[in-house]
């Protein structure tokens, strides 16, 4: 008679999985304490222009609306800036982000560090659960959690703006939906999909959606079209379809509320319709060998925002050796060089 307890093999993978997670999480804590910011004090807070945005708009906006919410009012306009505007149609304040909770909690510095550790936390987890769910062995899945969580990316945005931090971290998770639903379907798997569409929107960063909204359509678009060619069953395609659509409506709707007030505010400004090209783009154009250059540059300092560590500029090209994931390889550098 076959044995129901649990397999021995899959505990210790499960063991092996949740330790990795915990240690993923304490070095994104010791990695903020040690590396960008150390202590918290409020005397010892001071402005840079690689934090500006922290104190001339993040906290005052997330102090301000924790107020109003904890007077129990529904912080429609911000009094406070610009001479008045709509708060909760500003979407980079991030009024209805969920993971925003520590500022009703906690004294501001707190919570506004609390918010970063928070992020780096989740995009190792997000991504060490991507690295599983594509069948990489755990240490493997661990380096693609550190490369991630650690890549001058997302913590230049830990550095400088929590909106554009918390907006970027969800992208592994649309990929593990997109993954379950092409192995598995199932209505979850689509519920995922929508929180990883929606929840940078109420993030507050739509430039960072909008390049993940790409990746995760160029993803589920190459995933999609193999579908079709390897299998004769066309209902199963039609249902990962379906699934696919519905995590986008779903990801959508949740984020309405956020997304709509936004746009017609947006529409309202100077941005839309009154500056030219060369206005809107303040910044040079940044020349592929320079962003080479960045990428492997290991000088301490501010962030770069392209900086990826030496350990994954010479573990990259190996992918192209490996013998199973190829197509997947190929998405991923289609992605890449993008």
């Amino acid at each position: 008679m076959a044995s129901s307890g649990p397999v021995p093999g899959r505990e210790k993978h499960r063991t092996l999985d949740l330790a990795i997670l915990i240690s993923l999480a304490i070095t994104a804590a010791l990695f903020w304490k040690l590396r960008i910011i150390d202590p918290a004090e409020p005397g010892e807070l001071s402005a840079t222009l690689a934090n500006m945005d922290f104190f001339t708009y993040t906290l005052p906006v997330a102090v301000g609306a924790a107020r109003s919410i904890r007077n129990g009012e529904l912080p429609l306009w911000n009094p406070y800036q610009s001479s008045g505007h709509p708060a909760l149609a500003a979407v980079p304040a991030g009024l209805l982000y969920p993971l925003n909770f520590p500022f009703l909690l906690l004294p501001p510095h707190w919570a506004i560090e609390m918010t970063v550790v928070l992020h780096l936390i989740l995009a190792g987890v997000l991504m060490y659960g991507y690295g599983r769910t594509i069948s990489l062995r755990p240490v493997a899945a661990a380096g693609a959690a550190l490369t991630f969580m650690l890549s001058g990316f997302v913590v230049s945005r830990a550095v400088w703006f929590t909106p554009a931090l918390a907006g970027c971290v969800w992208l592994p998770a649309g990929f593990i939906a997109i993954e379950k639903i092409f192995a598995r379907g199932g209505m979850a798997w689509m519920i995922l999909l929508g929180v990883a569409v929606a929840m940078p929107i109420l993030a507050g960063w739509l430039q960072v959606w909008t390049y993940s909204m790409g990746a995760i359509g160029f993803y589920a678009g190459v995933r999609l079209a193999v579908r079709v060619l390897r299998t004769r069953r066309r209902a199963e395609v039609a249902r990962s379809v379906l699934l696919l659509a519905g995590g986008l409506v779903l990801g959508l709707s949740l984020a309405a509320v956020q997304l709509l007030p936004s746009i017609e505010l947006q529409n309202l400004g100077a941005r839309v319709g009154t500056l030219s090209g060369h206005q809107s783009f303040m910044y040079p154009r940044i020349p592929p060998s320079q962003i080479v250059l960045d990428a492997a540059d290991p000088t301490p300092g501010t962030p770069r925002w392209n900086y990826l560590g030496m350990a994954a500029l010479l573990l990259i090209p190996l992918s192209l050796l490996s013998r199973s994931g190829r197509l997947r390889i190929a998405c991923l550098w289609c992605l890449a060089i993008l």
